[in-house]
């Protein structure tokens, strides 16, 4: 059995366990995305490149999925603070006379 066969198995296990234990919706895509990301890794050093492809397009999809239909509200404030881009913010001494 491979590696990815285990990790998809094992994402499909969680992911049910997640819907009879009530995991929210969001907890279930995030899972969902970081297993299809593990499967990724595993597909790119068996050098699969059809698999790996695919598995990024998937990922690509939840992960849009996942940010356009709720998502985590903290994650995703943390992400958009990363994706700003610097400004710097001019400085002076106070001048006292």
């Amino acid at each position: 059995m491979t590696t990815t066969v285990l990790i998809d198995s094992a994402a499909l296990a969680l992911l049910c366990i997640g819907a009879v234990c009530r995991l929210s919706k969001t907890g279930r895509g995030a899972l969902a995305i970081g297993f299809t990301l593990l499967t990724i890794v595993c597909a790119a050093t068996n050098q699969w490149p059809l698999t790996t492809g695919s598995l990024a397009g998937n990922a690509a999809i939840w992960a849009w999925s996942w940010w356009h239909h709720g998502g985590d509200d903290d994650t995703r404030r943390r992400l958009r603070e990363a994706m700003r881009p610097f400004r710097a913010v001019r400085r002076t001494a106070p001048v006292t006379t």
